[in-house]
């Protein structure tokens, strides 16, 4: 008869070992296929949230200035206005008293919130004055073959300031320019590019073809070149709080939530040198993992660090954008 024989002891031992070594390679490869997939996971989303942060205030940065006075002593000038020998200030930007922690210093200011500006060059929040284009044009056939406008060829001596009556084409909205004087918010300041110098005016008068403007600058010779553009001039403070980026445009409707996910910000600007804005995100993913922790973050500087702090549970990823403020 033909003899069988079967595995021995040891022999099963031997393939139970082997076997487990390669189940236990393939979990651990497997395991840190998936670790890997989530980190990136992770870092993708809080990139994604930072770059929505970054493209969400470009607007706000690239207009910021336009048509306004670079230094800031003529800022602030250009935002007040006299009458019967008393000077008024626009509240929107400078309510109380002078030296209230609330004022605009420049029509860009680094601040710590949204209510207390911050005079260093690194800051964890910004102010900004900015204008936005309107669909409206001076029109040149109604400046009389004038290169321009001077805006201070009469005086109102009620106001102790300078009017003219110009010329549009285009449209301009009623909704967003108020044409009202003394200006009680800023949708009564519109302002040109192009003028020079570079000056907001208010409306007190919005017909459907002509506005009638009052200069407040102490300067003269503001002119307005034909066929430049209508710009409305806004504001907004730029912060975050409580883990979301927030706007508030100063317009009544108080900070607005534009990006959450966001656990700082962190901005850095020379106004005296090569006047280039450098703004960090700190953005963190939606996931908490647990007791795991995640050490300094490449690009988020110390200082930011200090001021902000962070959850180590979360994974949070730096994203950075500079421009150049142009005015």
């Amino acid at each position: 008869m033909k003899k069988f024989r079967a595995f021995t002891l040891v022999e099963l031992l031997i393939a139970l070992i082997i076997t487990g070594l390669v189940a236990g390679s393939v979990i651990t490869l497997f395991f840190s296929v998936f670790k890997n997939y989530e980190f990136h996971q992770d870092i993708t989303e809080a990139k994604q949230r930072g770059q929505i942060a970054l493209a969400v205030m470009q607007p706000f940065i690239m207009n910021a200035g336009l048509g306004l006075p670079p230094s800031a002593a003529d800022f602030r000038s250009a935002f007040q206005w006299s009458k019967n020998g008393t000077t008024y200030r626009l509240s929107t930007l400078f309510p109380g008293v002078s030296g209230d922690p609330r004022n605009f210093a420049h029509f860009f200011q680094l601040a710590n919130n949204g209510e207390t500006i911050n005079s260093t060059s690194a800051a964890p929040a910004f102010w900004v004055v900015y204008s936005v284009p309107a669909a409206a044009w001076i029109s040149g056939g109604g400046l009389e073959a004038l290169p321009g406008v001077r805006t201070n060829t009469a005086k109102d001596s009620d106001s102790e300031e300078f009017t003219r009556e110009i010329q549009y084409s285009g449209s301009v909205s009623s909704q967003q320019l108020l044409a009202v004087f003394p200006p009680s918010t800023l949708k009564s300041w519109i302002s040109f590019p192009a003028s020079t110098p570079s000056f907001p005016f208010t409306v007190s008068e919005l017909g459907t073809s002509k506005l009638k403007l009052r200069s407040h600058s102490s300067a003269t010779g503001n002119m307005i070149p034909p066929l430049d553009e209508l710009h409305y001039v806004r504001a907004a403070k730029i912060f975050v709080e409580n883990g979301m980026l927030k706007i508030n445009r100063l317009d009544g409707s108080g900070a607005q939530t534009v990006a959450d996910g966001i656990a700082g910000m962190w901005c850095t600007f020379d106004s005296d040198g090569d006047r280039i804005l450098t703004v960090r995100i700190l953005a963190r993913a939606d996931a908490r993992r647990g007791n795991q922790t995640q050490s300094g973050i490449e690009g988020w500087p110390a200082e930011a660090e200090a001021f902000w702090g962070r959850d180590a549970r979360f994974r949070h990823a730096v994203v950075s954008r500079s421009w150049r403020i142009r005015n």
